[in-house]
């Protein structure tokens, strides 16, 4: 419930904004009105939109915004918002969610309840004494609840608080990985498809490793286009398979990522999958390290690879940048964990926290202005810095 105090609150609360990263159909209106001195102004479920969420960034995500419009809201309405949101495992009995949390700058009172049928495990961060999380059980179901405290209401228009919750019923990392690992196994234990072996084929003579990880990602892009498909909540983490990967021309990272470990594993390297999670540099390596300690699929939108070539050395390797430079990843996942999808591993992987080499490159582009123009212009990029400069065509 929602009680409207001032002229921003009308407007902001004349539409509530829900997001769901799934299907359109876990998505369930409880109730959805408005009261104004007694008088009920119901919204209708015919009302409700749900459209696609770009984010415009790469990762494991499948974002819908779902908007419900709300009628008659005046300074002294009470708009009154119940919904609920059915997540399914993604792993047989294995759920894993992340959420965050604020105390508004409206006076409100606001809830959310999770309700499981096996043990939920709870991490915290910054909840201090504004947020409370109440965990309890009975019949059988298990329950957590989460609503800001006393004292975030009476700091309402002074203070806000920002905070998140993860919740999970892994009771370890191994748990996850063996969840995961066969539905990323069956696709490199067939035979490798004709367009890939061709490419492993001219690249086996060679003993130069930089050069072959380089040279895959480069044959990968030309016959993938970055694009996700996550229609169902499964294909959030399950890959294509490498048939209809290649049939299709393009695909998502834990499908570049599948591809690039099967043609590795070809030239002989032991290669796996690794998920992990980008953009999140800012979170800090204290935090990043309790993160470690709670199994969760919700950390995860990204996914790499990890290999080590025939003489034991370590490669980590991200096949959907746009220039792939050997033992070179980028900064937003430097120092990172991750899940190996591999076969004996119990734990999460630290990644590198620097890289070993700089990560200096040039690129030029040459470009025709005009037809039948004489001369272009060349951009090179070295490093950070870009140089353009007019040239003979």
């Amino acid at each position: 419930m929602y009680r409207v105090t001032n002229d921003a609150g009308r407007t902001d609360l004349s539409i509530q904004r829900v997001f769901l990263n799934g299907s359109d159909t876990n998505f369930k209106l409880l109730e959805a009105y408005t009261l104004n001195s007694g008088k009920k102004s119901s919204t209708t479920s015919t009302s409700v939109k749900i459209s696609a969420l770009d984010l415009k960034t790469q990762g494991l995500t499948n974002y819908k915004q779902i908007t419900v419009p709300f009628d008659s809201v005046k300074i002294g309405s009470n708009v009154h918002f119940k919904y609920q949101l059915i997540r399914k495992p993604i792993l047989k009995t294995i759920f894993s969610d992340t959420r965050g949390f604020s105390s508004s700058t409206l006076a409100k009172t606001e809830f959310i309840k999770y309700t499981s049928d096996i043990p939920l495990h709870v991490l915290s961060e910054k909840f201090d004494d504004h947020f409370e999380v109440l965990q309890n059980h009975s019949a059988g179901k298990y329950f957590v609840t989460v609503r800001p405290t006393p004292k975030a209401y009476s700091l309402l228009g002074i203070v806000q608080r920002e905070a998140l919750i993860y919740i999970s019923t892994a009771k370890s990392w191994k748990d996850l990985r063996e969840g995961l690992s066969p539905l990323y196994k069956k696709e490199w234990d067939v035979h490798l498809p004709e367009k890939l072996e061709n490419i492993t084929r001219l690249l086996k003579p060679s003993k130069d490793r930089s050069h072959q990880i380089e040279k895959v990602a480069e044959e990968i892009k030309k016959l993938i286009a970055y694009s996700g498909d996550w229609t169902t909540q499964q294909g959030r983490f399950q890959p294509s398979n490498l048939k209809k990967t290649l049939f299709r021309g393009k695909g998502d990272c834990k499908d570049f990522s599948t591809v690039m470990t099967a043609m590795l594993r070809d030239l002989g390297y032991e290669a796996y999958p690794l998920l992990t999670f980008r953009s999140e540099t800012y979170l800090g390596e204290s935090r990043i390290v309790k993160m470690a300690k709670m199994p969760n699929l919700g950390f995860f939108n990204h996914a790499i690879v990890w290999a080590k070539d025939p003489e034991g050395k370590v490669w980590w390797v991200d096949p959907t940048n746009s220039y792939v430079k050997s033992d070179v990843i980028t900064s937003d996942i430097l120092g990172n964990f991750g899940l190996l999808l591999d076969e004996k591993t119990t734990d999460i992987l630290f990644l590198p926290k620097t890289n070993l080499q700089p990560s200096d490159f040039k690129f030029e582009h040459h470009l025709t202005l005009q037809a039948g123009s004489i001369r272009c212009l060349t951009m090179q990029q070295i490093g950070s810095k870009n140089v353009w400069g007019n040239t003979k065509a």
